[in-house]
């Protein structure tokens, strides 16, 4: 199991909060979670479990985890959650 990723990033004058963390020999999944205000408001889910006997391993969840992480941060950027936001905030964004 490798260490994850947290950061905290401002968007729309809101504070949001993505994780993202690798799950290990539990079920070989990489999860990246974006929240507002201790809400989740997506999930993205990656099964590397056929890259288990890779001597690459390592690298290859490295590199799994920091992609979709800032898949997650860019998919926020470009507005793709806008309307789960506004819904969170009654409309007040």
């Amino acid at each position: 199991m490798l260490p994850g990723l947290n950061h905290n990033f401002k968007y729309k004058d809101l504070v949001f909060h993505i994780q993202t963390e690798d799950t290990g020999k539990i079920s070989y999944t990489v999860v990246t979670h974006l929240y507002l205000k201790g809400t989740i408001i997506a999930t993205k889910k990656t099964y590397y479990g056929d890259a288990k006997g890779s001597p690459d391993l390592k690298d290859i969840v490295k590199d799994l985890i920091d992609s979709q992480h800032k898949k997650m941060l860019l998919e926020l950027k470009n507005g793709l959650f806008d309307d789960k936001i506004r819904e969170i905030c009654n409309g007040q964004i």
